[in-house]
């Protein structure tokens, strides 16, 4: 029985480092999802999660600091994604990747916070001049007199 080796040009050169990023990719139907990279260097990535996807797949990522970057998937294990990006990151940009702060999500107010949005002041609303109000009481009437005849007309 005979064993078959395989050579690999596995060019990792670029330092990895180990990162918990979160991220957002998308296939190429365009459709968002959310991931985790695991490790990042100037070349390349991996990351736990996403849809699934085959080798040699073009996807996009972004995440914080450094925007959207596009890349290609080399490797699958189970729901790890190896990817190389396309364009490699600048020095800068994989130091503001690695160092920038999650962006934190938009919080809306809960059906708890009601009580406290009841006592919220009104915003105020700067009332209507005199002027602006007999304008107003003059030109809308004469516009919908002009809807009506010229629709009478037209019949």
């Amino acid at each position: 029985m005979s064993i078959t080796a395989t050579l690999i040009n596995d060019d990792r050169s670029a330092e990895r480092f180990t990162v918990e990023l979160d991220a957002t990719i998308r296939n190429v139907a365009a459709r968002p999802y959310d991931v985790v990279i695991d490790d990042l260097s100037a070349t390349g990535f991996r990351m736990t999660g996403g849809p699934a996807m085959k080798v040699g797949d073009i996807i996009s990522i972004g995440f914080s600091g450094i925007g959207i970057q596009a890349a290609r998937l080399t490797r699958i294990h189970e729901n790890n994604y190896g990817c190389e990006f396309l364009l490699p990151l600048t020095s800068a940009d994989l130091y503001t990747a690695r160092h920038s702060a999650p962006l934190e999500p938009i919080t809306f107010p809960s059906l708890l916070d009601q009580a406290s949005l009841a006592n919220a002041p009104e915003p105020y609303v700067k009332p209507y001049s005199p002027q602006t109000k007999l304008t107003l009481a003059i030109a809308i009437p004469i516009a919908l007199w002009g809807i009506i005849v010229g629709t009478y007309l037209t019949s």
